[in-house]
């Protein structure tokens, strides 16, 4: 691709991906702002006003790198209804000889109807389509619809041996959700299953038991519920999910319940990528060894909170016959997992790229499971980790098809109202 191509960003995908802005050289018209604006008010629609929020905030923070074009555009082409901010696009591509990034496939065929009919030497359009229309991958299928539920069941419900609606290798089906009166999952369904070796196997994790650190941990919802099925029966699990959904609490009581008994599995590792907050002030370095760094770290800060303390955490790093190691991704080169019967997790995975998320899955040996948590969505500190480059992202895209493979997104935040409300900023 021409690197300094520039291109009209559509207001689709400005809302379900706005780190395209931190990818390309972007153009963003007037008529594209005020869509994003009326969005940012709609009451009746909280989902889309947040996301209206997210791009806004996106374009703010690539202001500078960004070109905004903020008259009015107007489409000239015969027949064209200027009153369709489709058109005043298509019309502004077409004068600078600019390409188009977009999800709607209306426009996308009105573009190369365009180009076919007019040829590339009558300002043809270059169109960069981001993903597609289909919804981010979550690791599982939530059938909502009476008639998707009804298909479900007539055509043998739990007991189908048939792939009816096209799930991969251990992904999840949840029929019939229940919601509340303000919209809100409710985290109850009426079955809970997964595709397996042509069939489906009913999903009954009921937790894990109590530990001498955690007091045993009861899933919340149907998709904790999930997640811990994944790490049990999996060699690789993601769960990704906003701040508060309970992804480290999961993961953490799991992985130690394992590991303290010792029945299967002896040692915790955990690969961290040790990065300041996105817009924080850095601090400067930390005197100290590796561990009393990383503990100084959001991964240190983390487990202190789940232990009780960091005091507890060093005093379980440190001791001679320690279940928990931690390893910045800075030295894992080299490093083998083979023979220590671990329980890997790869934590705050948001801030990997590609290469580094690679690096780390090499590190496992047969012995080994792998749970990597993280929310790639929201929670990105560097744009070098963002959008295509996300080693998050790509694990989802080249493992869910795999038997050894389990994904779930974890939807619900608990943790507070207050970190509820905050999630919409």
């Amino acid at each position: 691709m021409d690197m300094e191509k520039k291109f009209v960003v559509d207001t689709n995908v400005l809302l379900k991906k706005p780190e395209v802005l931190q990818q390309y050289n972007c153009v963003i018209l007037s008529h594209v702002l005020r869509e994003i604006e009326k969005h940012i008010s709609n009451k009746d629609k909280p989902e889309l006003a947040f996301s209206a929020r997210k791009a806004r905030n996106a374009i703010d923070e690539c202001r500078g790198k960004v070109e905004m074009y903020l008259y009015d555009y107007h489409c000239r082409i015969q027949d064209f209804d200027d009153n369709y901010v489709d058109n005043k696009i298509l019309q502004f591509c077409i004068d600078k000889k600019y390409g188009i990034i977009t999800e709607d496939i209306l426009l996308r065929l009105k573009c190369e109807a365009w180009n076919s009919e007019y040829g590339h030497d009558y300002g043809a359009i270059d169109i960069l389509e981001i993903g597609s229309n289909e919804e981010e991958y979550k690791g599982y299928l939530e059938l909502t619809s009476d008639e998707d539920v009804a298909k479900f069941f007539e055509s043998g419900g739990r007991d189908c041996k048939h792939n009816v609606f096209g799930l991969n290798q251990n992904q999840y089906l949840i029929v019939q959700p229940t919601f509340t009166l303000n919209g809100e999952r409710s985290g109850k369904a009426r079955e809970v299953l997964k595709w397996s070796n042509g069939s489906y196997k009913p999903v009954t994790q009921s937790g894990t038991p109590a530990t001498n650190h955690f007091t045993s941990f009861k899933p919340k919802d149907i998709y904790q519920q999930c997640a811990l099925d994944s790490m049990m029966f999996n060699k690789i699990t993601m769960v990704h999910g906003t701040a508060g959904t309970g992804k480290s609490l999961a993961t953490l009581s799991f992985a130690w319940s394992l590991v303290e008994k010792e029945s299967e599995f002896h040692k915790l590792i955990i690969f961290c990528n040790p990065v300041a907050s996105n817009n924080s002030a850095r601090m400067g370095y930390y005197k100290g060894d590796r561990n009393e760094k990383l503990l100084k770290s959001t991964v240190g800060t983390m487990l202190g909170s789940k232990f009780g303390s960091l005091k507890a955490v060093e005093d379980m790093i440190n001791d001679e016959n320690s279940k928990l190691m931690l390893l910045p991704f800075a030295d894992i080169r080299g490093f083998d997992t083979t023979g220590m019967k671990a329980i890997v997790w790869i934590a705050e995975a948001q801030n990997l790229d590609i290469e580094l998320m690679k690096l780390g899955i090499q590190r496992c040996g047969e012995d080994s499971k792998i749970i990597i948590d993280g929310d790639f969505s929201g929670q990105v500190d560097m744009n070098v980790y963002s959008g295509s480059n996300n080693g998050m992202r790509k694990v989802s895209e080249v493992f869910r098809e795999e038997d050894i493979y389990g994904q779930v997104e974890l939807p619900i935040i608990y943790r507070s109202k207050i970190a509820k409300i905050a999630d919409r900023m």
